[in-house]
C-alpha cells in the first residue's frame, strides 16, 4: 500500500479502532480476538472485539491463524508501521530532492564550464587574424625551435639594386668626375652634365646616370646585402592556425602565404 489516498484512509480507520492490547481467544470451534476496555462503572474488562467460527472451508488451526493474524494486526501495530512508512517516504524524498538539485547544481557548472572554455578557444575571425599578423615578424608567434634549419635568401629586384646603385653614386661628389657635356641623346652615349641632368627624360635620365658610372672612377657595387628569410614548416603552422584560428584544411595554404607576407618568413613543406 503506497497510494497516499490508502495510507490516510488506514490511519483513520486504526485510529477509531479500539485501542489497547488485542489479544488472541481460543475455544473449541472457534477462535476470538478480545482486548481490555475501560468500563462506564469503573475498572478494565476483557471484551471479545470479533469472532472466527469454523467453517466446512476452514479447519480449527486455520480459524486460530485468522485470528491470530487479527490481533497482531491492532491499532497500535498499524499505527506504527504507517509512521515507520512516512518517515522512510520523508527521507526517500528528501534524498531525492537533494539528488535532484545536485544534478542541477552539475549540469549549470559543466555548461558554464563549456561556456568557459568555448571563449577561451573562441576562433578568431580573418579580419581579426589579419590584423594581428600585421606588422609582426615571425617571432611573435614561433620560438627558433619551430624554424627549419635552413635560410632562404630573398630575392631582390634587379630595379631596386640599380636604383640603389644610382642613389649612391649621385650622393657621393666625388664620383661624378669633370663635369664635361658629351651626352647624345639620340645615341644615349658619352657624359652629361650636372647642370644638364635634371632636363632628362626618366628613361634618358637613368642612362646618363648609368654613363658616369661606369666611367666613374670609384666602383659601385651591389649596396644591399642579401637578406635572409626564417623558413617555418607549414605543418606546424596549419596546426598552430587551426589550434588558434576558425580554419580548415581547405583554408590552410591560403592563411600560409597571408603569415609568410606578413610575417616576413618563408613557409615550406615538409618538416
Amino acid at each position: 500500500m503506497t497510494d497516499k489516498t490508502d495510507i490516510a484512509a488506514l490511519r483513520e480507520a486504526a485510529l477509531k479502532a479500539t485501542p489497547g492490547n488485542w489479544k488472541l481467544g481460543i475455544g473449541s470451534t472457534y477462535a476470538y480476538v478480545q482486548a481490555t476496555i475501560d468500563m462506564k462503572l469503573g475498572g478494565r474488562s476483557w471484551v471479545k472485539l470479533c469472532h472466527v467460527g469454523r467453517a466446512g472451508w476452514r479447519n480449527q488451526q486455520s480459524t486460530i491463524d485468522d485470528a491470530r493474524f487479527i490481533a497482531l494486526a491492532n491499532p497500535a501495530t498499524i499505527l506504527a508501521l504507517l509512521d515507520q512508512l512516512e518517515a522512510e517516504r520523508q527521507t526517500r524524498e528528501a534524498f531525492e530532492s537533494a539528488a535532484f538539485a545536485m544534478r542541477d547544481e552539475m549540469r549549470q557548472q559543466r555548461k558554464r564550464a563549456e561556456k568557459a572554455e568555448l571563449e577561451l578557444i573562441k576562433p578568431l575571425p580573418i579580419g581579426e587574424l589579419i590584423q594581428r599578423l600585421e606588422g609582426q615578424t615571425y617571432e611573435k608567434w614561433f620560438s627558433q625551435s619551430d624554424l627549419k634549419g635552413d635560410q632562404v635568401p630573398m630575392p631582390i629586384d634587379a630595379d631596386i639594386i640599380r636604383d640603389a646603385n644610382r642613389y649612391r653614386f649621385l650622393r657621393d661628389e666625388d664620383s661624378w668626375g669633370e663635369d664635361s657635356d658629351s651626352w647624345d641623346v639620340e645615341t644615349r652615349t658619352g657624359l652629361i652634365s650636372s647642370e644638364n641632368l635634371m632636363e632628362l627624360r626618366l628613361d634618358h635620365f637613368d642612362a646618363a646616370i648609368d654613363a658616369r658610372m661606369a666611367t666613374s672612377d670609384i666602383p659601385f657595387l651591389n649596396p644591399v646585402t642579401t637578406q635572409q628569410k626564417p623558413v617555418i614548416s607549414k605543418e606546424k603552422l596549419c596546426d598552430w592556425l587551426e589550434d588558434n584560428f576558425d580554419i580548415d584544411d581547405s583554408q590552410c595554404d591560403a592563411f600560409a602565404n597571408c603569415f609568410a607576407r606578413h610575417c616576413n618568413c618563408i613557409v615550406k613543406e615538409g618538416e
